[in-house]
């Protein structure tokens, strides 16, 4: 999951499956956490603030991604969009082109 906060928009990119784009309409007003269901966990780690929304309120999320790996953690990129999609790099030098038309993805190489 990928958050750009210059639009407010979480990009869930499952693997082997096209990407979803969801709004990020979680706030400071709301818990942290919001699965009713399940307290806050460490193992593995519950997603919390918009990606715990999305994950918790769409059941495909879940389904695809399976539970958290890690904790959450920001970082910034540069992000170029284009007429049918965009692409953008992590701090880790990956990148990802995502492209709208058919929400494929995939990392270059």
């Amino acid at each position: 999951m990928f958050w750009r906060s210059d639009i407010a928009a979480i990009y869930v990119l499952p693997a082997g499956a096209p990407y979803a784009r969801y709004d990020d309409t979680w706030n400071d007003s709301q818990p942290a956490y919001s699965c009713p269901a399940s307290s806050p966990s460490q193992t593995p780690p519950t997603p919390q603030r918009g990606f715990g929304k999305v994950w918790c309120t769409q059941p495909l999320v879940r389904q695809s991604l399976g539970n958290a790996t890690g904790a959450e953690r920001g970082f910034a990129a540069q992000v170029q969009d284009f007429d049918t999609g965009l692409i953008f790099e992590t701090d880790q030098g990956i990148t990802y082109i995502l492209e709208s038309r058919s929400n494929t993805w995939e990392q270059a190489k």
